[in-house]
Protein backbone atom coordinates (compact mmCIF):
# COMPACT_ATOMS: atom_id res chain seq x y z
CA UNK A 1 0.00 0.00 0.00
CA UNK A 2 3.01 2.40 -0.51
CA UNK A 3 3.95 4.36 -2.96
CA UNK A 4 7.68 4.63 -3.82
CA UNK A 5 9.63 6.08 -6.54
CA UNK A 6 13.03 5.17 -8.06
CA UNK A 7 14.25 8.32 -7.75
CA UNK A 8 17.09 7.85 -10.78
CA UNK A 9 14.94 5.93 -13.31
CA UNK A 10 11.84 8.74 -11.97
CA UNK A 11 9.05 5.72 -12.44
CA UNK A 12 6.92 4.83 -9.08
CA UNK A 13 5.32 1.54 -8.07
CA UNK A 14 2.79 0.44 -5.86
CA UNK A 15 3.94 -1.56 -3.06
CA UNK A 16 1.20 -4.90 -3.11
CA UNK A 17 3.31 -7.53 -1.37
CA UNK A 18 6.69 -7.22 1.46
CA UNK A 19 9.33 -9.96 2.22
CA UNK A 20 12.64 -9.96 4.13
CA UNK A 21 14.93 -7.47 2.20
CA UNK A 22 12.64 -7.62 -0.77
CA UNK A 23 8.98 -5.65 -1.81
CA UNK A 24 6.95 -6.07 -4.51
CA UNK A 25 4.30 -4.02 -6.66
CA UNK A 26 3.24 -2.79 -9.64
CA UNK A 27 4.15 0.26 -11.64
CA UNK A 28 1.82 3.04 -11.66
CA UNK A 29 2.18 6.42 -12.86
CA UNK A 30 3.15 8.68 -16.16
CA UNK A 31 6.54 7.31 -16.19
CA UNK A 32 8.29 4.45 -18.36
CA UNK A 33 9.67 1.72 -16.16
CA UNK A 34 13.06 1.21 -16.80
CA UNK A 35 15.47 -1.12 -15.39
CA UNK A 36 17.02 -0.20 -12.05
CA UNK A 37 20.77 -0.31 -11.05
CA UNK A 38 22.30 -2.49 -8.38
CA UNK A 39 21.74 -0.67 -5.06
CA UNK A 40 19.44 1.97 -6.83
CA UNK A 41 17.84 4.45 -4.47
CA UNK A 42 14.30 4.72 -3.54
CA UNK A 43 12.19 6.90 -1.85
CA UNK A 44 8.98 6.20 0.05
CA UNK A 45 6.24 8.68 -1.01
CA UNK A 46 3.39 8.18 1.00
CA UNK A 47 0.91 5.43 1.47
CA UNK A 48 -2.20 4.64 -0.73
CA UNK A 49 -5.51 3.17 0.32
CA UNK A 50 -8.43 1.75 -2.12
CA UNK A 51 -11.99 3.11 -1.11
CA UNK A 52 -13.95 1.09 2.16
CA UNK A 53 -10.58 -0.23 3.07
CA UNK A 54 -9.96 -2.27 6.30
CA UNK A 55 -7.01 -0.86 8.70
CA UNK A 56 -3.47 -0.80 7.79
CA UNK A 57 -1.14 -3.37 9.70
CA UNK A 58 0.37 -1.46 12.58
CA UNK A 59 4.42 -0.83 11.73
CA UNK A 60 6.62 1.07 14.07
CA UNK A 61 10.06 1.79 14.43
CA UNK A 62 11.42 -0.09 18.39
CA UNK A 63 13.03 2.25 20.62
CA UNK A 64 16.40 1.05 21.68
CA UNK A 65 16.76 1.11 25.74
CA UNK A 66 20.01 3.25 26.15
CA UNK A 67 21.96 3.43 29.58
CA UNK A 68 24.81 5.97 31.48
CA UNK A 69 26.54 5.38 34.86
CA UNK A 70 26.66 8.00 37.30
CA UNK A 71 30.34 8.73 37.91
CA UNK A 72 31.80 10.25 41.56
CA UNK A 73 34.67 12.67 40.87
CA UNK A 74 36.10 13.89 44.11
CA UNK A 75 38.69 17.04 44.65
CA UNK A 76 40.68 17.12 47.76
CA UNK A 77 41.90 20.00 49.63
CA UNK A 78 43.20 20.95 52.56
CA UNK A 79 45.68 23.24 54.95
CA UNK A 80 47.40 22.14 58.11
CA UNK A 81 46.95 24.03 61.72
CA UNK A 82 49.97 26.25 60.62
CA UNK A 83 48.59 27.48 57.33
CA UNK A 84 45.20 28.40 58.73
CA UNK A 85 46.65 29.98 61.67
CA UNK A 86 49.07 32.26 59.51
CA UNK A 87 48.04 35.67 58.18
CA UNK A 88 48.63 35.53 54.11
CA UNK A 89 48.71 38.40 51.59
CA UNK A 90 46.21 36.90 49.76
CA UNK A 91 43.45 36.53 52.73
CA UNK A 92 42.17 33.37 53.87
CA UNK A 93 43.97 30.62 52.38
CA UNK A 94 41.21 27.68 53.18
CA UNK A 95 38.95 29.55 51.10
CA UNK A 96 41.42 30.53 48.08
CA UNK A 97 41.81 26.81 47.91
CA UNK A 98 37.97 25.98 48.21
CA UNK A 99 37.77 28.73 45.10
CA UNK A 100 40.29 27.31 43.12
CA UNK A 101 39.55 23.45 43.81
CA UNK A 102 35.84 24.29 43.27
CA UNK A 103 36.95 25.65 39.72
CA UNK A 104 39.07 22.20 39.08
CA UNK A 105 36.46 20.36 39.69
CA UNK A 106 33.87 22.30 37.80
CA UNK A 107 36.06 21.84 34.94
CA UNK A 108 36.47 18.12 35.72
CA UNK A 109 32.98 17.39 35.48
CA UNK A 110 32.66 19.24 32.04
CA UNK A 111 36.00 17.53 30.72
CA UNK A 112 33.73 14.76 31.60
CA UNK A 113 30.82 15.17 29.47
CA UNK A 114 32.70 15.76 26.44
CA UNK A 115 35.36 12.76 26.90
CA UNK A 116 33.99 10.41 29.93
CA UNK A 117 34.56 6.94 28.88
CA UNK A 118 31.75 4.80 29.93
CA UNK A 119 32.60 1.09 31.75
CA UNK A 120 31.99 -0.33 35.10
CA UNK A 121 34.84 -1.51 36.63
CA UNK A 122 35.18 -3.62 39.45
CA UNK A 123 31.61 -3.80 39.93
CA UNK A 124 31.32 -0.84 42.02
CA UNK A 125 32.90 1.90 40.21
CA UNK A 126 31.39 3.66 37.53
CA UNK A 127 32.21 5.93 34.90
CA UNK A 128 30.23 8.70 32.78
CA UNK A 129 30.62 8.47 28.68
CA UNK A 130 30.36 11.99 27.39
CA UNK A 131 28.94 12.63 24.27
CA UNK A 132 31.58 11.61 22.20
CA UNK A 133 31.51 7.97 23.44
CA UNK A 134 27.80 8.36 22.13
CA UNK A 135 28.26 10.00 18.70
CA UNK A 136 28.28 8.07 15.64
CA UNK A 137 25.59 8.96 13.18
CA UNK A 138 26.82 12.41 12.38
CA UNK A 139 31.07 11.73 12.99
CA UNK A 140 32.86 14.13 9.89
CA UNK A 141 36.49 13.60 9.72
CA UNK A 142 38.17 16.60 7.81
CA UNK A 143 41.64 16.11 6.41
CA UNK A 144 42.64 19.57 6.95
CA UNK A 145 42.45 22.87 5.37
CA UNK A 146 38.41 23.70 6.38
CA UNK A 147 36.74 25.64 3.75
CA UNK A 148 32.92 27.34 4.24
CA UNK A 149 31.85 24.48 1.71
CA UNK A 150 32.69 21.66 3.92
CA UNK A 151 31.70 23.23 7.13
CA UNK A 152 27.92 24.19 5.12
CA UNK A 153 28.57 20.31 4.13
CA UNK A 154 28.74 19.38 8.15
CA UNK A 155 25.83 21.76 8.96
CA UNK A 156 23.77 19.76 6.74
CA UNK A 157 24.64 16.49 8.33
CA UNK A 158 24.15 18.32 11.71
CA UNK A 159 20.91 19.70 11.12
CA UNK A 160 19.19 16.87 9.94
CA UNK A 161 17.68 16.13 12.92
CA UNK A 162 16.15 18.36 16.34
CA UNK A 163 16.34 21.82 16.75
CA UNK A 164 16.59 24.97 14.48
CA UNK A 165 19.44 26.36 16.87
CA UNK A 166 22.43 24.81 18.35
CA UNK A 167 25.79 25.16 20.02
CA UNK A 168 29.14 24.71 18.63
CA UNK A 169 32.30 24.02 21.01
CA UNK A 170 34.93 24.63 19.16
CA UNK A 171 38.45 24.38 19.71
CA UNK A 172 40.75 27.65 19.42
CA UNK A 173 41.80 26.53 16.02
CA UNK A 174 38.31 25.80 14.77
CA UNK A 175 37.25 28.88 15.87
CA UNK A 176 39.45 30.61 13.95
CA UNK A 177 38.61 28.67 11.09
CA UNK A 178 35.47 30.06 11.01
CA UNK A 179 36.06 33.84 11.85
CA UNK A 180 37.81 33.20 8.70
CA UNK A 181 34.84 32.28 6.58
CA UNK A 182 33.86 36.20 7.86
CA UNK A 183 37.30 37.81 7.69
CA UNK A 184 37.55 37.08 4.08
CA UNK A 185 34.97 38.99 3.14
CA UNK A 186 35.13 42.30 5.13
CA UNK A 187 35.26 45.09 2.86
CA UNK A 188 37.41 48.09 4.51
CA UNK A 189 37.82 51.67 3.15
CA UNK A 190 39.61 54.80 4.02
CA UNK A 191 38.74 56.85 7.02
CA UNK A 192 40.05 60.48 8.35
CA UNK A 193 39.83 58.48 12.02
CA UNK A 194 42.56 56.04 11.00
CA UNK A 195 40.85 53.25 13.36
CA UNK A 196 42.89 51.41 15.33
CA UNK A 197 40.81 48.45 16.01
CA UNK A 198 40.12 45.33 12.69
CA UNK A 199 38.63 42.06 13.01
CA UNK A 200 35.81 40.08 13.90
CA UNK A 201 34.83 38.32 16.73
CA UNK A 202 32.08 35.65 16.26
CA UNK A 203 29.63 34.60 18.55
CA UNK A 204 26.99 32.81 16.52
CA UNK A 205 26.87 31.87 13.15
CA UNK A 206 24.04 32.03 11.16
CA UNK A 207 22.68 30.16 7.74
CA UNK A 208 20.10 28.47 5.85
CA UNK A 209 20.46 25.08 7.76
CA UNK A 210 20.21 26.56 10.92
CA UNK A 211 21.55 28.87 13.74
CA UNK A 212 24.85 27.79 15.35
CA UNK A 213 25.98 29.65 18.87
CA UNK A 214 30.07 29.39 18.87
CA UNK A 215 31.79 28.83 22.34
CA UNK A 216 35.08 28.54 22.39
CA UNK A 217 37.01 25.61 24.49
CA UNK A 218 40.46 27.22 24.97
CA UNK A 219 42.05 24.36 27.13
CA UNK A 220 41.18 22.34 23.91
CA UNK A 221 44.52 23.83 22.46
CA UNK A 222 46.94 22.02 24.72
CA UNK A 223 46.13 18.63 22.84
CA UNK A 224 47.25 18.26 19.27
CA UNK A 225 44.06 16.15 18.58
CA UNK A 226 41.64 17.63 20.39
CA UNK A 227 42.59 21.21 19.02
CA UNK A 228 40.67 20.34 16.18
CA UNK A 229 37.75 19.11 17.53
CA UNK A 230 33.90 20.85 16.99
CA UNK A 231 31.00 19.45 18.34
CA UNK A 232 27.45 20.55 17.48
CA UNK A 233 25.07 19.91 20.08
CA UNK A 234 21.45 20.42 20.64
CA UNK A 235 20.60 21.36 24.34
CA UNK A 236 17.35 20.15 24.16
CA UNK A 237 18.30 16.59 23.72
CA UNK A 238 20.77 16.81 25.91
CA UNK A 239 20.34 16.60 30.11
CA UNK A 240 22.57 16.38 33.15
CA UNK A 241 21.78 13.76 35.77
CA UNK A 242 22.96 13.98 38.77
CA UNK A 243 22.50 11.68 41.41
CA UNK A 244 24.26 13.59 44.14
CA UNK A 245 24.71 17.74 43.06
CA UNK A 246 28.27 19.03 43.80
CA UNK A 247 28.77 19.97 47.29
CA UNK A 248 31.46 21.19 49.85
CA UNK A 249 32.52 18.41 52.18
CA UNK A 250 34.29 20.19 55.21
CA UNK A 251 36.42 19.10 57.83
CA UNK A 252 36.79 15.54 56.54
CA UNK A 253 39.87 14.96 58.50
CA UNK A 254 40.53 12.41 61.12
CA UNK A 255 39.89 13.72 64.39
CA UNK A 256 43.82 13.47 65.58
CA UNK A 257 45.38 15.57 62.24
CA UNK A 258 46.58 18.95 63.27
CA UNK A 259 45.06 20.94 60.15
CA UNK A 260 42.01 20.75 58.06
CA UNK A 261 40.64 19.00 55.06
CA UNK A 262 37.87 19.69 52.74
CA UNK A 263 36.70 17.90 49.31
CA UNK A 264 34.11 18.91 46.50
CA UNK A 265 31.99 15.67 45.74
CA UNK A 266 29.91 14.95 42.37
CA UNK A 267 27.89 11.70 41.47
CA UNK A 268 26.96 12.82 38.08
CA UNK A 269 25.87 11.02 34.93
CA UNK A 270 25.09 12.81 31.25
CA UNK A 271 21.80 11.65 29.37
CA UNK A 272 22.01 12.06 25.70
CA UNK A 273 18.71 11.47 24.52
CA UNK A 274 19.13 11.13 20.79
CA UNK A 275 22.32 11.07 19.19
CA UNK A 276 21.41 11.65 15.68
CA UNK A 277 20.09 15.01 16.81
CA UNK A 278 24.05 15.89 17.54
CA UNK A 279 27.26 15.98 15.10
CA UNK A 280 30.83 16.01 15.45
CA UNK A 281 33.77 17.27 13.55
CA UNK A 282 37.75 16.95 13.94
CA UNK A 283 40.45 17.50 12.09
CA UNK A 284 39.69 21.00 11.22
CA UNK A 285 42.63 23.05 10.46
Amino acid sequence: GDLVRFTAGGFAILVTATAAGSISGVKVGGTAQVSAANAAEIFIVSNANAEGATLREIKYPQLVTASNYCQIQRTPFGVTGTEDATKHYGGDERKRLQNKFGREHARQIEQTLFFGARDLTNTNQRLCGGVKEFLSTNVTNDTGGTTEAEWQTFLKTGFRYGSQEKWAFCSPTAMAVIEGFARSNIKTAGSSDHATTYGIKMSQYVSGQGIVNLVMHRDWNDSTVYGGYVFLLDVEALKLRPLRDTRLRQDVQAPDYDGFKDEYISEISLQVQHERKHAFLGGVS
